[in-house]
């Protein structure tokens, strides 16, 4: 460890003295450089919803330049079908906003483009934010170490500015909580609530319980149940039932809003039976699963044994035709129930992961911090000792 302090020192030294002959100004851009690639990672970690429209339709930004492009294009050609070279000329250099047939086709051209969008673009769907989490942390960790960077910038400036130092290295410490942040309130969201939220729960029923004269420790087992049922009812409407819903959303905008024109209230009105047709399709898939689900998943639903015996009586007096439907219907999903198995390995798995990306980068925050000081300590020192050479000059000793 002694001769890596040395080598450590003498390199810090080395950098000193190239950076005498660095130049401030193209520091100054590389640190602007750094700061134009973080802000479009905080501008997309901000609009997680605009970045997901992005990806399941089209660039914004691209997608206007093609159909001014078109426009244009439409237009020079109908000037030169006429002979009109003149007129051809200067819609090629001409702004649209100033040629009102222009901008009119222009703003029809984009506003069927936005009308055609699926109503699902921009959702985030079947635990589709849970999974985003991921991404989310590697843009965290990017911009921290992009952050790194511009005080490494800063720091070789011949005037070096310390109170930007300052913000940037509070920067990377907010950026840390952030992280865990982000996965706290996923956590917060799949339970119901925060810790404080639930303790509160239990301990209401608990003491209500108690103070009732009735039994305490049952209230609190019934609560936990009620908790476990409401995180499961919620997970499995995401699994099963959002994705599905959102086609048939998907399939009734296409109808209403062909080319994003909206098709009249008769078109709503004729819909409503296959639109009612559809919803319940849907649920006939999901009572499919459902009656395939294991018991000890459906048994957090039920509340008690009375429930349970009806069940049992109306399985016993069921006719043989049901049954046979019910046998073929299991043998059907099979396929469904091995998937569902699976994401939820894949989800617990996942959640491993995060976790231990928010742990790496907690830690990373911290070392991060403890090495710019013992830098910036080095740093001053090595100042110090350069300061003594130009105004004293080297001593030969």
């Amino acid at each position: 460890s002694v001769i890596l302090t040395i080598i450590s020192a003498a390199m810090q030294i080395a950098m000193q003295i190239i950076n005498l002959f660095n130049n401030d100004e193209d520091k100054q851009k590389e640190i602007e450089a750094l700061q134009d690639r973080i802000d479009q990672l905080q501008w997309e970690l901000d609009n997680a919803d605009a970045v997901r429209l992005q990806q399941n339709s089209f660039n914004a930004m691209q997608k206007l330049r093609e159909i001014t492009s078109q426009v244009r294009a439409e237009f020079i050609r109908l000037h030169l079908n006429v002979g009109d070279l003149w007129g051809a000329f200067s819609v090629a250099f001409r702004n649209l906003t100033s040629d009102e047939r222009m901008l009119t086709a222009a703003s029809n051209e984009l506003a069927k483009a936005y009308g055609n969008i699926a109503y699902t673009a921009d959702k985030a769907l079947a635990g589709a934010d849970y999974e985003s989490a991921k991404d989310q942390l590697k843009n965290i960790a990017e911009q921290q170490l992009l952050i790194q960077d511009q005080i490494a910038d800063e720091e070789s400036k011949k005037k070096t500015d310390n109170g930007k130092i300052e913000e940037w290295k509070q920067k990377i410490q907010e950026l840390g909580e952030q992280a865990v942040t982000i996965i706290n309130e996923m956590v917060e969201d799949i339970i119901g609530g925060s810790a404080a939220d639930i303790a509160e729960e239990l301990g209401n029923a608990f003491i209500e319980a108690f103070q009732d004269g009735e039994d305490a420790a049952k209230a609190w087992g019934e609560t936990v149940k009620d908790i476990v049922s409401d995180v499961m009812k919620r997970m499995l409407v995401k699994q099963l039932l959002e994705e599905r819903i959102g086609d048939v959303f998907d399939k009734y905008k296409e109808k209403w809003f062909k080319d994003g024109n909206f098709q009249g209230l008769d078109a709503i009105i004729d819909s409503m039976g296959g639109f009612a047709a559809d919803l319940n399709a849907v649920g006939n898939e999901f009572s499919v699963l459902w009656d395939n689900l294991p018991d000890s998943v459906k048994n957090m639903f039920t509340t008690t044994a009375d429930a349970r015996e009806a069940s049992e009586r109306g399985i016993a007096t069921a006719s043989q035709e049901s049954v046979d439907e019910l046998n073929g219907r299991a043998t059907a999903i099979q396929s469904h129930t091995y998937t569902i198995n699976e994401n939820t390995k894949l989800l617990v798995a996942n959640s491993t992961a995060i976790l231990e990306c928010v742990i790496g980068i907690e830690q990373n925050t911290q070392r991060i911090a403890d090495r710019m000081d013992v830098v910036e300590i080095n740093v001053r020192d090595i100042r110090g000792d350069l300061a003594d050479i130009t105004i004293k000059g080297v001593k030969i000793k």
